[in-house]
Formats: C-alpha cells, structure tokens, sequence
C-alpha cells in the first residue's frame, strides 16, 4: 500500500475519533448544564414553597411543563426554556420565539418546546376550601335548609387561579414581543404572552415573593 494511502487513512481516523470525542464532550457539557438548571430552579421553588406556609411543589410528569406550584389562592404551571448564553428572545408569535445575539441578528433559530406548554390545556378549576364565610356560617350553627344550603354552597364556592408561566434560565438580555409587523414591546412577567407569562431564572430569584404568590 503507497505510503500517502496510509497517511489519508490516518488522517480519516483521526478526524472521526477527533468528532466523535468533540461531539461526546459537547453532550455531556449539554447534559451538565442541563441538570444544572433544574437543581437551581428546583433549589428556588422550594425555597419559596418553605418560607410560606400551605404552598405546595410538584414535578410534573407530564412533558408539557416541568413544575406546578400552589399557593393559598393561585396554581402555577412552570416550563423551564435554557438560554444558557443569555440571548435576546423575541416573541414572534405563540409558538415561534427567536434567539437573537442582537438587534440585527437575522440568522433563524428559534426557541425549542414552546409550542407544547402553549397549547396545554390546565384541567379543570380546583377549589379553594374552607371559604371564609361558608366557615363562620357552620361557627354560628346556623340552620339551613338542603335547597338553601346547595344555594348558598353555589354562590360562594371559588375556585383556584391558574398561571401558566415560562421561566426563562438563568436570564435573557431582553425580552421583546411582536405587537403588530412592525411594533414590538417589552415582555414583563405580568404582559399576557398569548395567556401566558414569561419571567427570567433571575428575576424571578430576586422577586419571588411579588411574582408568586
């Protein structure tokens, strides 16, 4: 076999092993970074579940979301999106939010797994327990009738708010959204994000008794 036959092959060898090696060190980066992020989120909702009483984590088992999380009167539903280099994210429309390094960045990347969370559909109302009027009418022992007490029951049963809210991690340079074909806004965790609500990691770190609760 000539010799610069052997030279190729070595070199076809070692440009396979050196790919496979860069594309195995960036999966497991990817993965680190990853597990990284549901650990910090993970450590932030439990800290917000253990300084108020009565609120309650959950990790979901569903693909759609990662957490829900309810308080007293309010149950949020949380997607994590990554943005681990900190990106511009404009929100094109419901499904098609846009990475962009900057202003004029035109190259199309988008970000993944929004479209699942914004079609997802939140089951049916929960109901909030103990009433505090339904709970001093039984204090009085008062009497009612079935029919008036089904009545009364009715006007003053009040169910749990659901929040559906992406959390951003660990922060975004902006967040913008597309209002009309040529007007955008900026994105804060109250605007209406096609029902919806988008805080970053950080901010909702810094604020997380004014944004949850």
């Amino acid at each position: 076999m000539p010799q610069y036959v052997k030279i190729i092959i070595l070199v076809s060898i070692l440009l396979v092993v050196g790919l496979f090696f860069l594309t195995f060190l960036f999966i497991t980066i990817k993965k680190h970074k990853i597990r990284n992020m549901y650990l910090a989120v993970d450590n932030l909702l439990n800290k917000i579940v253990a300084s108020n009483e009565g609120y309650e984590l959950k990790k979901s088992t569903e693909a759609e979301y990662d957490y829900q999380l309810k308080t007293n009167k309010t149950v949020y539903y949380f997607k994590v999106i990554p943005n681990f280099d900190s990106e511009e994210i404009t929100i094109n429309n419901s499904v098609k939010w846009q990475l962009r390094k900057s202003f004029n960045d035109e190259t199309m990347r988008f970000v993944p797994d929004v479209e699942g969370f914004m079609r997802y559909e939140i089951p049916s109302d929960i109901e909030i327990n103990d009433h505090p009027k339904k709970k001093a009418k039984k204090e009085e022992e008062m009497t009612f009738s079935d029919l008036e007490l089904d009545k009364l029951e009715k006007e003053e049963k009040q169910y749990m708010k659901n929040i559906k809210m992406y959390i951003v991690y660990p922060n975004a340079r902006s967040l913008l959204m597309y209002i009309n074909e040529c007007e955008m806004k900026f994105v804060n965790p109250n605007t209406d994000v096609y029902g919806t609500r988008v805080v970053t990691f950080q901010e909702l770190e810094k604020n997380r008794d004014s944004l949850i609760k």
